[in-house]
């Protein structure tokens, strides 16, 4: 498992090799969101923080935070497999969290849309 902040103001991921299965670090555990449930296996763009639907997982279980997790998707070579994630952090149900640099955090809040 690696944890990496994709470049281009990517936001906060994860990264998994093909040895690697979600359930050894993603509980899938369901949040609250400005009164909606997402649960696992929902596919959602976040109320537009993603440009198409992605898979929500669940939380991962390593964090002293509530980090969210969705699948973004998939990639292979000739030598290696890759899964990647991105990850919020759920701060309430109404206020939410990203990191696009080392060491800072944009937060986001519920007003109709997330601003």
């Amino acid at each position: 498992m690696e944890r990496v902040i994709y470049s281009k103001s990517g936001g906060c991921g994860l990264i998994l090799d093909e040895n690697e299965r979600e359930e050894d670090f993603i509980l899938p555990m369901g949040v609250q969101l400005h009164g909606n449930e997402l649960n696992p296996g929902d596919y959602t763009t976040l109320d537009g923080m993603f440009s198409e639907k992605l898979r929500f997982v669940g939380i991962m279980t390593d964090s002293e935070h509530v980090e969210m997790v969705f699948h973004a998707g998939d990639d292979a070579d000739l030598f290696e497999s890759k899964k990647y994630y991105y990850i919020f952090y759920w701060l309430t149900e109404n206020r939410i969290a990203n990191s696009y640099a080392p060491r800072t955090v944009r937060d986001f809040f519920w007003v109709g849309h997330w601003k």
